[in-house]
């Protein structure tokens, strides 16, 4: 299977394509971050994924910014990141945030379908409820 056939795997069991019914950045009283289950353990995954994936940010680089994405993005992250080790074993990861209630994913060292696949996967990780 090609990284393009597995990151649609991905994207259809996390369910990516579900929005949210709120947006947390806006809704903050509620304190939505940390009680949500949307967002339950964010924090605790981003920390995880930054420890595992530290050797692949080069230098003067940001690396990962995503504690305030739902469980279900970082779940699928996790797993693309994995399929991209296999496909693209000296991949860097420049910079992984959320902008404009977006995934932006800025990587290096892909391959040519890799590079197709993260876009992909980028553009089904949106949602308007994530615009702060």
């Amino acid at each position: 299977m090609t990284i393009l056939e597995t990151t649609r795997q991905i994207i259809q069991k996390h369910k990516l394509d579900e929005k949210l019914s709120f947006n947390p950045f806006k809704d903050r009283g509620q304190n939505y971050f940390s009680n949500h289950e949307k967002f339950k353990d964010s924090y605790e995954k981003t920390t995880n994924l930054q420890n595992k994936y530290e050797n692949r940010v080069p230098q003067e680089w940001y690396g990962l910014d995503c504690s305030c994405w739902p469980i279900n993005w970082l779940n699928a992250l996790e797993e693309f990141l994995a399929e991209l080790e296999k496909d693209s074993p000296c991949f860097e990861i420049h910079q992984i945030k959320l902008k404009y209630g977006m995934a932006r994913i800025h990587l290096g060292n892909l391959s040519a379908e890799a590079w197709k696949a993260v876009d992909e996967f980028e553009n089904a990780m949106s949602d308007e409820n994530l615009i702060y």
